[in-house]
């Protein structure tokens, strides 16, 4: 017998509750709307120092490289940075 669909979701998407970023509001995370550069810059960079530390850095890396995330810092990452990494070498 094959676990219903809702199980597996829950089971591919609970190492995201182990993230230190739970304890942080969202918006910090996703400081794209911040119009103000350098308050946006100061926020990407507390966003990237928790996760830093976060004992599921290996898997939001994992899941950024297989679910591309447009937006927001996502394994101690901004956006431009993991469109330099992802980016062919010239």
């Amino acid at each position: 017998m094959t676990a219903p669909a809702a199980d597996y979701e829950t089971a591919f998407w609970s190492w995201q509750l182990r993230g230190s970023c739970q304890e942080f509001p969202a918006e910090l995370f996703f400081p794209e709307e911040e119009k103000r550069k350098r308050i946006r810059r100061q926020r990407e960079e507390q966003a990237k120092r928790i996760c830093r530390d976060c004992p599921v850095l290996a898997m939001f890396l994992y899941h950024e490289t297989a679910t591309p995330e447009k937006y927001g810092v996502w394994g101690a990452m901004t956006t431009r940075e993991r469109l330099r990494v992802s980016a062919p070498a010239s």
